[in-house]
C-alpha cells in the first residue's frame, strides 16, 4: 500500500519512480491526482462542517422545531450534493492511484545508466515449453 502522506509530501520521488518503472504517465497522472486529492480533501472538510451544523440544528429542534426542520432540509440537500461530488472525484482519484507503482526503498541500489554490470550469459533449458534458468553470470 502506498503512503498517501508520503506522496503529498514528496511527489517528485513518486514521479521519479513512475519514470524508472516505465509506468504509463497518462494513467499514473501524478499532477491530476494531486489536484483531485486537494479537491477531495476540501470537499470532505466542507462536509464535516455541514455535519457539525446539523448537530447544532438538532439541538435547536428542541426549542424551535419548525425553523430547525427547514434549515435541516437545506443542510441535507447540500450534504447530498457534496457526497455525490466527493464520490465522483474519489472514483477518478482511485483510478489514478491504482496505477501508481510501489515506492522503492531509499537504500535499494540502482544501476547507473551506463552500467558496468554486463549480463554475460544465461543458459536456458526448455522442458515441455517451460524454461528454467540454469546459470547466470554477471561480471562487474
Amino acid at each position: 500500500m502506498i503512503d498517501l502522506k508520503e506522496i503529498r509530501a514528496n511527489p517528485e520521488r513518486l514521479r521519479e519512480i513512475i519514470r524508472l518503472r516505465k509506468v504509463d504517465t497518462s494513467r499514473a497522472d501524478l499532477d491530476r491526482w494531486l489536484e483531485l486529492d486537494k479537491q477531495k480533501r476540501e470537499l470532505q472538510s466542507s462536509l464535516e462542517k455541514l455535519n457539525g451544523e446539523k448537530k447544532k440544528i438538532a439541538r435547536l429542534g428542541r426549542t424551535d422545531p419548525d425553523a430547525a426542520r427547514s434549515r435541516g432540509q437545506e443542510l441535507r440537500q447540500k450534504s447530498r450534493e457534496l457526497e455525490a461530488e466527493i464520490s465522483q472525484i474519489t472514483q477518478e482519484w482511485q483510478e489514478i492511484l491504482d496505477w501508481f507503482p510501489n515506492l522503492i526503498h531509499p537504500e535499494m541500489p540502482s544501476a547507473p545508466r551506463n552500467s558496468q554490470w554486463t549480463f554475460i550469459k544465461s543458459l536456458m533449458k526448455s522442458t515441455n515449453g517451460c524454461f528454467r534458468l540454469w546459470s547466470c553470470h554477471i561480471i562487474s
